[in-house]
């Protein structure tokens, strides 16, 4: 599998997905900015609550929450989607 600064980088539906470890994520996303993603076009998050089985890639532990930045380089003209898993906390 292909990396980016450290976090795997693969191909979805003709995307480019970057999975970020929660760990590095500023470290990540600064580093991205640097190479000219500039411009997050999109922010979203995943519950996979009805998907507890769910895939991820080697070395990332599947969570049930999941952040996604979408990331624009004008210049470049490239796209990035950054994936970083999210714990799920339970307030007792």
């Amino acid at each position: 599998m292909e990396s980016l600064h450290g976090c795997p980088l693969s191909e979805i539906l003709g995307q480019r997905v970057l999975f970020v470890e929660r760990e590095r994520y500023i470290k990540v996303m600064k580093k991205l900015a640097d190479d000219g993603f500039t411009m997050a076009i999109d922010v979203t998050a995943v519950d996979y609550l009805e998907h507890p089985n769910h895939s991820a890639p080697e070395g990332i532990q599947p969570e049930r929450f999941e952040l996604v930045v979408s990331l624009l380089s004008i210049t470049n003209r490239e796209r990035i989607r950054c994936s970083t898993r999210a714990v799920h906390c339970v307030s007792r």
